[in-house]
Order: C-alpha cells, then structure tokens, then sequence
C-alpha cells in the first residue's frame, strides 16, 4: 500500500473519544483505551473558553483492565503542546518537554497538586487545547498495565469547566481500512 495514498486507519492510526464535555470541577477519568496494537498515543485535550480556572491538571494513568483496575500513574517525561486563548486566531502550537518525569500536566497560575504546570499563565476565561504524546513504552507492560486514560484532577478548579479529551493512537501494529478495536 503506497504511504502517500493510504487513509487515516491504513496508516495505523484511530481516534478515542475519553470524555465529553465533562464538568472539570471534580475529577473524572475518562474511558479506558488499550495499546496493546500501538506504539504511541497523543492525548489531546481541550478546556473551552468563558469557564474561571487557576489551575487545571491532567494525569496519565494506566490500568490492568477496562474497567480501570489496579490504576496507577504513567509517569514520564512527556512531549507535549498547546493552544490557548481565542484558538482561530491561536494559529501556532506552543511545544515542550517535561525535564523531570511526572504523570500530571497543568494548566494554569500554579502547578496542579503534585503535577508539573506546562502553561503557566492565569488560565481564566481562555480556551486551551493541550496535546500529551505517550509511548506506549511509557506504560507498565512488564507488570500487566497496558490500559491507558486521561483523569481530569479538577480540585483545584474553581467553578464548573467543561472539559473534552480524545486519544489519537499511532504506530498500529495491524494497518487496515478498519481498525481493531482498541476499547474492548
């Protein structure tokens, strides 16, 4: 199959809704995906606009199952990007590393509660799209976690905020038309 030519799902890839508009204001975790026939995953999130928030964080956990059991942190010294404010007139991604492993990024005036702040700035009525790069070498393999998610860590939002998330999977082991399911 020419590169060049294929679709989206031939070059190994599928989308993963995590969460809906979810109210950020507690913490959520969204729905489990599997990357047993992938080798990364982009989180991507987005917090949309008017909602107040000081800070806001995103934790990447791994489970042994669907269901979420035995979830513990992914932790590692992530890529990542983002977009904030009016995000038509955010043209430009905004890119970085992590320089100490850790499982939650935050958005914000103040690091979330045991995470990392990656935008630090006074979030308040902006809309923000972040984006997580996760190898799935990231993950607990070796010790049965091949299960993946984002957890919205919401204690330290202020009001309600909606917030969205998806799972972009890369590097499918099978390429096809149709993807193998990656959530069962």
């Amino acid at each position: 199959m020419a590169e060049f030519n294929a679709s989206f799902f031939e070059r190994g890839m599928d989308i993963i809704p995590l969460l809906n508009q979810v109210d950020g204001d507690s913490d959520v975790t969204g729905d489990w995906v599997k990357l047993t026939n992938y080798s990364r995953a982009m989180i991507l999130v987005a917090k949309y606009g008017t909602e107040d928030v000081d800070t806001l964080g995103f934790e990447i956990v791994q489970a042994t199952t669907a269901t979420g059991t035995g979830i513990k942190a992914c932790e590692a010294l992530y890529p990542y990007w983002y977009k904030q404010g009016v995000l038509t007139a955010a043209t430009v991604w905004t890119s970085g590393r992590l320089t100490t492993a850790d499982s939650i990024l935050g958005i914000g005036s103040a690091a979330p509660t045991g995470g990392t702040l990656i935008v630090a700035t006074d979030t308040n009525t902006d809309a923000a799209l972040v984006a997580i790069d996760v190898q799935a070498s990231d993950i607990d393999i070796d010790g049965g976690f091949d299960w993946l998610t984002v957890r919205i860590e919401g204690d330290e939002v202020n009001n309600a905020c909606l917030v969205s998330a998806w799972m972009i999977l890369m590097g499918g082991r099978f390429p096809q038309l149709t993807p193998l399911s990656a959530i069962s």
